[in-house]
């Protein structure tokens, strides 16, 4: 419970950190200027590196899932190098509407997360060496895959099935859908996962789905569809949470 209340101070205090800009910034217009950011950052400048990084998650994903004990420090290593690429490259633009601009706070919040995932990669707390039970698999194993492929039309914004998203979606350097493919994997492993990652990784997660929510249904609604596949996110988080609050609970008796 205590790491729970440390890590919703960290949580909070980021969350509240204004961006940067070097044009027309208000601080009224806070929320605004992240949005833009966020929907309009230098991600698709790095389409490139789409496919092999999607292609590696992939491999990395099926093995983890199925031979786990062979695949665990992999997926700790990538998932924290993805949460270290993505931070930047989504939460940083440049435009004539604000020149250089940061998103601090979820640059901070995505760099948090890597960090967990950091300490993962150094306290080997990952236990993959069992298969985890069928059910799990049955669940979590087609969420993890969806999120990876993604599959949206990148210019009509509206789904669409075409296989090819698998490798250029850019969901491998996406926190969201990376933070879905995370938990998804501790899910499937727990309890014999590493508890302070696994808390880390939902709390913000549940934040950024959630803020992804608001500004995917109400506040640009013509990303509708994009909204509809963050809802795994919010979905994923809040077990994530769950799990880890009903084990802290255990230990304390």
């Amino acid at each position: 419970m205590h790491r729970l209340m440390r890590v919703l101070l960290i949580v909070g205090i980021m969350t509240l950190l204004p961006p940067f800009v070097t044009s027309n910034f208000r601080i009224q217009n806070i929320l605004q200027i992240n949005s833009f950011i966020l929907t309009n950052s230098i991600k698709h400048d790095f389409s490139f590196l789409f496919p092999i990084s999607n292609l590696i998650i992939l491999i990395i994903l099926l093995g983890t899932f199925f031979f786990g004990k062979y695949f665990q420090k992999a997926f700790s290593i990538f998932i924290c190098l993805s949460y270290l690429v993505s931070g930047f490259l989504q939460n940083i633009s440049i435009s004539d509407q604000y020149g250089f601009a940061i998103s601090f706070s979820t640059l901070f919040l995505t760099l948090f997360v890597a960090g967990s995932w950091l300490y993962e990669v150094f306290s080997n707390q990952n236990e993959f060496t069992k298969l985890p039970h069928p059910q799990r698999l049955i669940v979590f194993v087609p969420i993890a895959v969806f999120a990876i492929w993604q599959p949206l039309n990148p210019m009509s914004l509206a789904l669409d099935f075409n296989p090819v998203y698998f490798l250029t979606s850019g969901s491998s350097l996406t926190f969201c859908m990376m933070t879905i493919v995370s938990i998804s994997v501790l899910l499937t492993y727990f309890p014999n996962v590493n508890k302070t990652t696994l808390t880390i990784t939902s709390i913000v997660g549940l934040l950024i789905g959630v803020g992804n929510l608001w500004l995917e249904f109400i506040y640009m609604p013509d990303l509708f569809w994009v909204g509809v596949l963050h809802i795994p996110l919010v979905l994923v988080s809040l077990i994530g949470i769950t799990f880890s609050l009903i084990r802290a609970r255990s230990l304390a008796v």
